[in-house]
């Protein structure tokens, strides 16, 4: 984590992931037949 410091970031590799909300994950519920709303998804994708 030190060695990050000092770097620029704009030139180092970043990685991306794409998720098809559809396919992702469901909720159990009986609204929206359980899948995630934007909101939803943008709260699970990024909890840690």
């Amino acid at each position: 984590m030190t060695a990050r410091t000092g770097a620029d970031v704009q030139k180092m590799p970043m990685s991306i992931y794409e998720v098809h909300l559809g396919s992702w994950r469901k909720r159990d519920r009986e609204e929206s037949d359980g899948f995630y709303t934007y909101s939803e998804a943008a709260h699970e994708l990024t909890a840690t």
